[in-house]
């Protein structure tokens, strides 16, 4: 019997020959089936099927190209290239446990007039048509509203790419350096979209709308890395095979390949074909400036003055502070020192005034902000990322005041970090908890789950608790001892439908009996 996972949540399911579309046993949503009839069709599909739920909607489509070659009348192979196009990903609701459409890779094609939505419909039988159709509404309604969001952006001149965190959650190197190159462009009069900075104000909201605008806008494509995984890694494979696509219809677009301390030729065949720059080069921007300016058809414009956060990351050369800014500064420093945030804020301000790359006066600053008397005191400060005077004295610092502060900056990372696995573990926790005591209402798992669930919030509010490695086995052992949640939760939520049809029944009988009872 064939086993394939379902389509959206990733449950495991035996597929039952002659069978088109069900129900699935974990999620409970309504799912149509790939007709497979021998083991190499199943593996075709599930590597297809595996592409789309890890986010690499490049080899996923590739992947369904030859399942189709294979098996041309599979409507689900039709449907599954739609899904893998539109960056389609289903994401549980909360509260409803619905599992929702979110879309990765906007287009102005909507889905409706698809070609291998039409050939889906035309190879579907009647069940399998009904989940297509209502489906790809639900999808049409996000593009709606997406490219509503997109229509009002600004268009940009260029697109940098690069992978921004590496797989502990820390910022790579390849993101500093793209920002360095943003600075420079944008300082050259260019408009140019790099998520770190560009995204910052959209914090809460989906950035899909706001990314697919840049990509259909910019005609230049900057690809960083430092290595062959920087250029494979998935959002940022997807973003450069999005302009890729964009360049077969628009000639006039330019890709540029960024490479550092790696060999050229480790660059991904599909960049290859592109003239690569080495980023380590001296004269890196002003190699690229005039292939840019070709592009985007704009005149050489004199360096404008930059914004506070478009500052340049490194000072060339020491400015000489003058005699009434040392004195504030000192100021800020004994201010700080005493605990009297606002009066060093008030003598920080003017400085940074006069002189916006003045990194003590930043410093002085952030822990005015931070509510700190030490610099060693700033690493145990949470959210310290989030503070504007942080990342500008991250900028403009230099030397072992640059040294000190990215290493800061390193464990900030790795605070965060563990509080957020921390709370993932947490939530889960809770869950296999909720479910525990819903079904035995008391046990002596449930006091464990419990116990567990108050170690990791104790680990978030102090992630460099002695007792760290002891709570982060306890949760993973607890873990592993239960049983699987999804079908718990499948339990629940049968023995909950149950119980209410029951009492439906039973409130119907009783409304039934009190109404025949005078006339009898």
């Amino acid at each position: 019997m064939a086993k394939i996972q379902c389509k959206k949540c990733g449950g495991e399911l035996n597929l039952i020959e002659n069978v088109s579309s069900g129900t699935c046993q974990y999620c409970g949503s309504e799912i149509t089936f790939p007709k497979v009839s021998d083991q190499r069709l199943e593996n075709l599909y599930n590597r297809a099927e595996h592409f789309r739920r890890i986010n690499d909607y490049s080899k996923a489509v590739q992947a369904y190209d030859r399942y189709i070659t294979a098996n041309p009348g599979d409507s689900e192979a039709y449907w599954g290239l739609v899904l893998s196009r539109f960056g389609i990903e289903y994401v549980e609701d909360p509260v409803s446990h619905e599992r929702i459409p979110t879309c990765h890779r906007v287009s102005y094609d909507s889905i409706l007039s698809d070609p291998d939505y039409l050939s889906a419909l035309e190879n579907a039988g009647p069940a399998e048509r009904k989940i297509y159709e209502h489906e790809a509404k639900r999808i049409a309604a996000i593009q709606k509203e997406f490219l509503a969001i997109a229509s009002r952006e600004e268009p940009f001149d260029i697109f940098i790419c690069c992978k921004e965190s590496d797989k502990f959650g820390r910022r790579t190197r390849d993101s500093v350096v793209a920002q360095d190159i943003y600075y420079a462009l944008t300082n050259a009069g260019y408009k140019v979209f790099f998520p770190r900075i560009t995204l910052e104000s959209k914090v809460g909201q989906q950035y899909e709308p706001y990314i697919f605008a840049a990509l259909n806008s910019a005609k230049v494509m900057l690809v960083i890395g430092s290595e062959k995984d920087c250029f494979d890694a998935v959002w940022v494979r997807n973003e450069w095979s999005q302009f890729l696509d964009l360049m077969k219809k628009d000639r006039n677009r330019l890709l540029i390949p960024c490479y550092r301390d790696m060999n050229v030729y480790d660059i991904p065949d599909e960049l290859s074909l592109f003239q690569a720059q080495d980023v380590s080069n001296a004269n890196f921007v002003q190699e690229i400036l005039p292939l840019i300016q070709r592009v985007c058809k704009k005149e050489e414009k004199a360096p404008v003055k930059p914004e506070i956060k478009a500052v340049p990351v490194m000072r060339v050369e020491a400015v000489p502070v003058s005699a009434p800014a040392a004195t504030a500064l000192r100021k800020a420093q004994l201010f700080v020192k005493v605990g009297n945030f606002k009066a060093a804020l008030e003598n920080c301000e003017p400085v940074l005034i006069k002189d916006p790359e003045n990194a003590e006066a930043y410093l002085y600053k952030l822990m005015a902000e931070a509510g700190v008397t030490e610099e060693d005191q700033l690493s145990k400060v949470d959210n310290l990322d989030s503070f504007e005077s942080f990342r500008l004295l991250l900028q403009v610092a230099t030397g072992s005041l640059k040294e000190k502060f990215e290493k800061i900056e390193a464990e900030v990372q790795r605070l965060k970090k563990i509080k957020v696995v921390s709370f993932e573990r947490a939530e889960l926790l809770r869950r296999h908890y909720k479910a525990e005591t819903y079904m035995k209402k008391s046990s002596e798992l449930s006091q464990r789950l419990k116990q567990c669930i108050e170690d990791e919030e104790n680990l978030q509010a102090n992630p460099e608790t002695a007792d760290k490695d002891r709570i982060i086995a306890n949760s993973k052992a607890i873990l592993a001892e239960c049983c699987d949640l999804d079908k718990k939760e499948m339990r629940i939520r049968r023995i909950k439908k149950y119980i209410r049809g029951t009492v439906l029944a039973l409130i119907i009988i009783i409304i039934s009996v009190l109404c025949f009872l005078p006339l009898m």
